[in-house]
């Protein structure tokens, strides 16, 4: 495990000019090109923009919740909306991919992680479109909200800063 985080860690590089939003102080670093990570080991996680916090406070929520993801009603509750929902339904359309397509999934330690990224994903996309019911019980609303709430501190921080320094 140690070394798997040393190798990861040398993968991280600076990227200029792009703000990394972490809730808690750190100097890790996003990959080259990312624009969010979630480190399982330390429950942190790194962001640049709206989107990409909140699908990583999905990975965060997941996690603390004993990975609710790769559970079976969680998995049930997504095959039985994708076999339901009308073909055009805009949440059918995203979910298809991580149930059909072995590719969108990393394998960790034997684990299938589509049903990991697809829980972070349909957060992430629900800031824009209403979850389906049958997804909402899934999710830990308060601690979301205790998220994006540190989030927006952070934001109106920022924003502070910027204008004290000008």
């Amino acid at each position: 495990m140690i070394l798997e985080i040393i190798l990861f860690t040398q993968l991280l590089k600076p990227i200029p000019e792009q703000p990394v939003f972490s809730p808690i102080e750190t100097s890790l670093q996003l990959p080259l090109g990312a624009e969010g990570i979630y480190f399982y080991n330390t429950k942190q996680y790194l962001c640049t923009d709206f989107d990409s916090c909140y699908h990583e406070i999905g990975h965060l929520v997941d996690h603390e919740n004993d990975m609710i993801s790769i559970e079976n009603d969680f998995i049930n509750a997504i095959e039985w909306y994708e076999e339901t929902a009308s073909l055009d339904d805009y949440w059918k359309i995203l979910i298809y991919p991580f149930t059909k397509n072995n590719s969108c999934g990393i394998y960790t330690k034997g684990i299938d992680s589509r049903y990991i990224e697809l829980y972070a994903t349909i957060l992430e996309k629900s800031a824009y479109i209403q979850m389906p019911q049958e997804f909402m019980e899934f999710y830990d609303w308060g601690r979301i909200m205790e998220e994006l709430e540190t989030y927006k501190e952070h934001l109106v921080n920022e924003i502070n800063r910027e204008n004290y320094t000008k």
